[in-house]
């Protein structure tokens, strides 16, 4: 019987198991061809069968121990006739699902059915395999060009589309596409026709597609997919430039500039301080048009202009070097100055005045304005301490209260010295004490009082009566003449706290009026032998030995040209009791 035979009664297969069946012995009649190739050289060259290697009739073809040996080569060794029986890819095939054995043959079914099939069950499983293998690959190729399921692209449901057709409605999409532009006073709509605007879809699709992991199609199959791709328009960028910049050139046209963050004193807390930008309303062009471009690629469709897009100040309240700056001038302020007369206190020079002299820079260095310090020193500082012609409220020795103003006696400060030294000490940023230095000083500091003591000249040019204070007593009095009408002209004689200056003189000393614009000569010439000036070298208290009387209201009809006319031998006499530095008192 032949070992490739089978019993006479069908075997019946199922579908599933014949495919399987057939799959399974299509791959081991691969490997069986080429032993029966082998066997079938070896029939033809005449090569015999020892005996010893025969079957004999009836015996099993295979037993447990040769479970590992080819299936070629049972086939040899157990064919007696290699005439007789088909080939074993015929035995094998298809069509072989029933095939009618002898009776005989019947009784070698059993001895070989089991080892058969043992070697079954491997080949389908490797079946099973082979056919997953083609299955997965299969959605692999498939899931390179089509989307999965569940899956959206730029929000849109694209599932289980091809990639042509994503091309396509992205193509198309062009027609509807616009970008509305707000903000900032900007209000412009952009269609594709404005801009030259066209979608590059098959770009775009396959950006997309490149996004899935189609290797890992069997666990993402029942996920659900958001992808977001930049869609990749095309457009002219000079007509897309030009139309958002007109759009903001109009709404520039009643625009605030920005205002730069500034160094800026406040009086309230006595202090610099940074004052922050201010934004204005101006829109920047170039940053407009870069924020429509940059929303055109991302696929945005509406673009608010804000505060990004508006001109920035070039200065901000954050910056380092200001805020240095102010750190360097508050501590230029913190340097109070005072100002002393001894244990005296004059004046306290504090942040308020040293702000008009502290000074920031361009390059923001802290610098100190000598010459404004000085202005103020020599005006403002000087009217508040100098006493030099301000009014004086005192009491004469006899009890009578005089007020008077004007004059050239008094304390005087030396602004200039001042100056220098308040700002030697701000730069250093130090405070300190400053003893005033004086142009003119006066016997006492007794500022709106008598700051001359008790001795003085006293001229009363109400009574025309001239007296000499010694020690606060009457050490000479006499009437004198004092300026008045004289030639048609008033000369008045001018009030207020004087001193005998160095100009003092005795001899023979020659008086000259004003020159005549006429004659072209003096008004006037005289001479006397006192001369006591306290105005200068022209108004004095002098001799007048060409009048016969003084006092009473001669001075009303022929008064002097300024001078105090005195009776020659009480000037002769007061010459000798004062010096320079004398005071002279003249009041109403």
């Amino acid at each position: 019987m032949s070992d490739f035979e089978t019993n006479d009664a069908p075997s019946v297969h199922n579908e599933a198991n014949d495919a399987l069946d057939r799959e399974a012995d299509a791959i081991l009649a691969s490997f069986s061809s080429r032993a029966g190739s082998q066997r079938a050289g070896d029939t033809e060259q005449g090569d015999a069968v020892e005996p010893s290697d025969a079957p004999q009739d009836g015996a099993p073809v295979a037993d447990a121990g040769k479970q590992g040996e080819t299936l070629a080569s049972d086939a040899q060794e157990s064919q007696p006739d290699a005439t007789d029986v088909p080939a074993p890819l015929e035995v094998l095939g298809a069509n072989d699902a029933a095939m009618p054995v002898s009776a005989s043959d019947q009784e070698s079914v059993p001895a070989e059915e089991a080892p058969r099939k043992r070697r079954r069950w491997p080949t389908i499983v490797l079946a099973l395999l082979v056919l997953a293998l083609g299955a997965y690959l299969a959605g692999v190729v498939a899931f390179m060009k089509v989307f999965l399921p569940n899956t959206t692209l730029n929000g849109d449901d694209v599932s289980l589309k091809t990639i042509e057709d994503v091309a396509r409605a992205n193509s198309d999409s062009i027609s509807s596409f616009q970008v509305a532009v707000t903000g900032d006073g900007v209000d412009l709509t952009l269609g594709a026709s404005d801009i030259k605007a066209t979608y590059d879809g098959g770009a775009f699709a396959r950006a997309a597609i490149g996004n899935q992991h189609p290797w890992r199609w069997p666990l993402e199959v029942m996920g659900t997919h958001q992808l977001e791709v930049e869609t990749r328009l095309a457009y002219d960028a000079v007509r897309l430039d030009d139309q958002v910049g007109s759009a903001v050139d109009k709404a520039n046209k009643d625009a605030k500039d920005p205002e730069d963050a500034k160094i800026s004193y406040n009086d309230e807390s006595k202090r610099y301080e940074v004052v922050p930008e201010v934004l204005g309303t101006r829109i920047d062009r170039k940053a407009a048009i870069k924020a429509v471009r940059d929303a055109i690629t991302a696929g945005q469709h509406e673009v608010e202009l804000g505060d990004e897009q508006l001109v920035k100040p070039q200065v901000l309240s954050t910056d380092e070097a200001y805020n240095k700056a102010v750190d360097s001038a508050n501590a230029a302020l913190e340097a109070t100055q005072t100002l002393k007369r001894g244990d005296d206190t004059l004046a306290t020079v504090e942040a308020e005045d040293l702000q008009k002299w502290v000074k920031l820079e361009k390059d923001l260095t802290v610098s100190f304005d000598l010459d404004a310090c000085t202005k103020w020193a020599r005006g403002e500082l000087s009217e508040r301490l100098d006493t030099i012609g301000s009014k004086r409220t005192f009491n004469l020795p006899d009890g009578r209260q005089i007020s008077v103003s004007g004059g050239t006696y008094g304390w005087s400060i030396n602004g200039g010295e001042i100056a220098e030294k308040i700002a030697e000490n701000v730069k250093a940023g130090k405070q300190a004490d400053i003893e005033v230095t004086w142009l003119a000083t006066a016997n006492s500091w007794n500022p709106g009082g008598n700051e001359w003591g008790d001795t003085y000249i006293e001229i009363d040019l109400g009574k025309q009566h001239v007296r000499y204070f010694k020690d606060g007593k009457v050490a000479l009095e006499c009437d004198c003449v004092s300026g008045g009408l004289n030639s048609g002209k008033m000369h008045y004689t001018p009030t207020g706290v004087y001193y005998i200056n160095s100009n003092m003189q005795s001899g023979d000393v020659e008086l000259k009026g004003e020159i005549d614009p006429v004659t072209k000569k003096p008004e006037y010439i005289s001479h006397v032998k006192y001369w006591m000036p306290f105005i200068d070298n022209s108004h004095a208290l002098h001799d007048a030995d060409w009048r016969s009387s003084f006092g009473g209201n001669i001075y009303q009809s022929n008064g002097s040209h300024g001078c105090v006319n005195l009776p020659p031998s009480k000037a002769a006499e007061l010459y000798g009791m004062v010096s320079v530095g004398t005071v002279v008192v003249v009041h109403d």
